[in-house]
């Protein structure tokens, strides 16, 4: 049965840059030690096995999928910050498909022009090479790294990390905004 990205060259949607299958990796090797079957009551003999898109998981989800979910992120984010960044080489959820959510959601709530307006800082590292871009409004933050595909903690950990700490510890994203005069404040 022919996949429907064949015809685009089978590209991985989770990376574009790459045209086979991410590989689990060492997730593989970690879910099938005895300690974390044990711990999810996987019985010792049964093989860890990946499956993506197929399967009896995938097919319960496939209904659901494609639901409109938006009203759960208004819910979420009437009472808590969120964060939500994504990788600029993932096509599975990509930046702009994200931007298009929040776009939505924030008309919804009153505050598109708000969040429309607010600046799309480049966070950069202290060489002045780009770590980001970060936009945040109230308690919404969104975050595009570079060079990173769907897993971004996988592509660029150290980034990730500070991404995580810079947003659950309220520091700021350091750098500028590229559409005002001045030098980054790196």
């Amino acid at each position: 049965m022919q996949h429907t990205l064949d015809p685009g060259g089978t590209f991985d949607v989770y990376d574009i840059r790459r045209w086979d299958d991410l590989s689990p990796g060492e997730l593989g090797s970690y879910l099938g030690t005895d300690a974390v079957k044990d711990a999810l009551h996987v019985p010792r003999h049964v093989p860890w096995e990946f499956h993506d898109n197929t399967g009896p998981v995938a097919q319960h989800l496939a209904v659901d999928n494609m639901q409109d979910c938006s009203d759960k992120y208004r819910a979420i984010m009437d009472r808590y910050r969120a964060l939500l960044y994504t990788g600029n080489f993932d096509t599975a959820c990509g930046y702009r498909s994200t931007e298009e959510i929040l776009d939505d959601i924030m008309d919804k709530r009153g505050l598109r022009a708000e969040w429309r307006d607010a600046p799309r800082l480049i966070w950069t590292q202290a060489q002045g090479n780009p770590k980001g871009f970060v936009r945040s409004h109230g308690q919404l933050t969104q975050v595009s790294v570079p060079d990173s595909g769907h897993e971004v903690p996988a592509y660029q950990p150290e980034i990730c990390r500070e991404m995580l700490y810079n947003w659950l510890f309220d520091r700021p994203f350091h750098g500028y905004d590229p559409l005002k005069a001045g030098k980054p404040d790196s």
